[in-house]
């Protein structure tokens, strides 16, 4: 590592410390080890495990559970409202009760919802497994916003920018994904 040098008001070179922080920190991939560390990364391994959830549960139904095409989309259409809907209200229950509390109900709520889809052998079970997930994925995000403000302090954005929204960022045509149009 070079130390990088800066002229001072009166033209002289001044010799800076070298940024000893590890390279992601120093690009912004990471924030500063501690809390803010800590979320980011939760928050990355619990996108990246919805994702791969979300691309997988339409085949699932499509080839184990045996559903047409057309009630796999209405299954996940439904689905989709119901998480829209939960948002708020989850988001409100967190403000008032804690987020972190609320953040690990609705995450044990989404394990135990996914892992009920293995036990799914029609399309009612199909369909309120998936607003089940639906609904706590959704809670979980509008309760993990609270914590986000709490131990993102005055650097909210940038820990916003961090490992989670890279996940997210090239999962943006999903929407477009799980719900297929049915003619």
């Amino acid at each position: 590592m070079s130390q990088s040098s800066t002229l001072s008001p009166d033209g002289r070179r001044e010799d800076a410390a070298p940024d000893r922080s590890p390279r992601p920190v120093r690009r912004g991939l990471l924030p500063e080890s501690g809390p803010q560390r800590r979320l980011a990364l939760g928050g990355f391994v619990n996108q990246l495990g919805s994702a791969a959830f979300l691309a997988t549960a339409p085949l699932y139904a499509l080839r184990v559970i045996g559903l047409p095409i057309g009630q796999v989309g209405l299954g996940l259409g439904v689905a989709g409202v119901v998480g829209l809907l939960a948002g708020p209200p989850v988001g409100h229950l967190a403000d008032r009760r804690g987020p972190r509390g609320v953040f690990l109900v609705t995450l044990l709520v989404q394990a135990v919802s996914m892992l009920s889809l293995l036990f799914a052998h029609s399309f009612v079970a199909f369909m309120v497994s998936m607003a089940v997930t639906d609904l706590a994925g959704a809670s979980g995000g509008a309760a993990r916003g609270p914590m986000i403000r709490r131990f993102g302090g005055d650097e909210v954005p940038r820990c916003r920018g961090s490992a989670p929204t890279c996940v997210r960022r090239p999962s943006w045509p999903a929407p477009s994904a799980r719900w297929p149009p049915v003619w």
